[in-house]
C-alpha cells in the first residue's frame, strides 16, 4: 500500500490502491481503506531533497463495494431490484464480472511521481496511466444475457465479461504542503485525461478536473487541533452529456439532478488529554451539493501501551436519495477493544 499525495487522508492523485467500501460509512485510518495492490514500486533518490518514484501494475482492481448489508450504495439496489427474483444470480454474476474485469494483463497501469523540497515547500509531480473506477456496462448486452437466462436458466458468462469495461484515462497530478504561521497548507490538483476528446460519448467519460485544499492548526487551549479539507471534481463539456433516451444506453456521466461539480468538505476537531491517553475527536464530513453528510463523535482510552478501547458512533443526515441520506435512519454507537501483542 503506498500513499500519493500532500492530503491528509483526503486525496485526488492517490490513485495507486483501490479502496475497500464494503464498510465505507464507518470510521477507519485511510490507509487501511486501501486494497493491497500487486505492484512493482521503484523510489530513485534525484537530489539532496528529491525522489522519482516508478510504480507498475500487471492488472486493475476497481474499489471494492458491497453487494449485502446495511450499507448497499443506491447504485447496486437498482441494479439489483432490476434483476430481481431469480435472476438475483445474475445480478451476482455481473458483479463479479465487475471485480474479475481487470484482471486480464492487458490492464497494465504504471505511474511515476516526482517530490522534492524547495524554498519550505514539499511538493510532488505525478502522472498515471491507469483506468476510471466506474466501469462502463452495456445495458443492451446485460439485457440480453437475462433474455437468454429466462429462456435456458444458464449464465453467459462470456457475455457479461464483454458487458463490463474499465476505460482508460490519463491522470496529471500537482500537490504541495507547507507551513504559514501556525497552518499547516495542503494542496492537491489533478487533470484527468479520457478517450472522449468531443464530450458526447456515453460509454466514456468526459475529461475531468479534481483538487483538493487543506489548512490544519493547533486552536491554542489544551492539545486541540482543527483540520479542514476540501475536495472537489468538475466534468468537463457537461452540457455534451446526453439525456436518457428509451431503448438507448444512458450516458456513463449522466447525473439525473444535473450535478455535475461535486465538493465534499472534511472538518476534523481532534484533543489529546493525560499524556496522549485519552484522545476525542469530531469529524463532519458534508457533501455540498447533495446537502448531505455524517457527524462522527468518538473517544479512544489508551488503558496500556498495548490496549486501547474505542467508543464512536455516526450520525447521518439529508435527504433519502443521496449518498448519506439514505442512511439516516441507521446512525449507531459502537465500542471496540484492541490488544497488541
Amino acid at each position: 500500500k503506498t500513499v500519493w499525495g500532500a492530503g491528509d487522508g483526503v486525496h485526488v492523485v492517490d490513485v495507486l490502491n483501490p479502496l475497500d467500501y464494503t464498510d465505507f460509512v464507518n470510521p477507519r485510518d485511510y490507509i487501511d481503506r486501501k486494497l493491497a495492490h500487486p505492484m512493482a514500486l521503484f523510489s530513485i533518490p534525484t537530489g539532496r531533497e528529491a525522489t522519482l518514484q516508478l510504480a507498475f501494475s500487471p492488472t486493475f482492481a476497481p474499489d471494492r463495494i458491497p453487494l449485502d448489508g446495511p450499507w448497499v450504495p443506491a447504485e447496486v439496489t437498482a441494479l439489483r431490484s432490476q434483476l430481481a427474483g431469480e435472476q438475483d444470480q445474475l445480478a451476482r454474476a455481473l458483479f463479479a464480472q465487475y471485480e474479475t474485469a481487470g484482471r486480464r494483463l492487458d490492464h497494465l497501469q504504471a505511474g511515476a511521481r516526482f517530490t522534492a523540497r524547495g524554498a519550505g515547500v514539499d511538493y510532488g509531480l505525478t502522472y498515471h496511466w491507469g483506468f476510471f473506477p466506474t466501469p462502463w456496462i452495456d445495458q443492451t448486452a446485460v439485457i440480453a444475457a437475462a433474455d437468454a437466462y429466462d429462456e435456458s436458466g444458464a449464465l453467459d458468462n462470456d457475455a457479461l465479461a464483454a458487458a463490463v469495461r474499465f476505460n482508460r484515462r490519463h491522470l496529471f497530478g500537482v500537490d504541495a504542503s507547507t507551513a504559514v504561521g501556525a497552518f499547516t497548507l495542503r494542496a492537491e490538483a489533478a487533470y484527468l485525461l479520457s478517450d472522449d476528446f468531443s464530450g458526447n460519448n456515453p460509454t466514456v467519460q468526459n475529461h475531468r478536473v479534481a483538487w483538493m485544499a487543506g489548512a490544519d492548526r493547533s486552536i491554542g487551549f489544551s492539545n486541540a487541533a482543527l483540520n479542514v479539507q476540501l475536495q472537489g471534481e468538475a466534468i468537463l463539456q457537461s452540457d455534451r452529456i446526453a439525456q436518457p433516451v428509451p431503448g438507448a444506453p444512458a450516458d456513463i456521466d449522466f447525473d439525473p439532478r444535473g450535478d455535475y461539480r461535486s465538493h465534499t468538505v472534511v472538518a476534523q476537531l481532534s484533543d489529546r488529554w493525560r499524556n496522549d491517553r485519552v484522545q476525542p475527536e469530531l469529524v463532519l464530513i458534508h457533501l455540498w451539493e447533495e446537502e448531505a453528510g455524517a457527524v462522527r463523535p468518538a473517544v479512544e482510552f489508551r488503558l496500556r501501551d498495548d490496549v486501547e478501547l474505542v467508543v464512536r458512533g455516526s450520525i447521518f443526515y439529508g435527504n433519502r436519495d443521496t449518498r448519506f441520506g439514505r442512511f439516516r435512519d441507521s446512525g449507531f454507537v459502537e465500542v471496540s477493544f484492541g490488544y497488541a501483542f
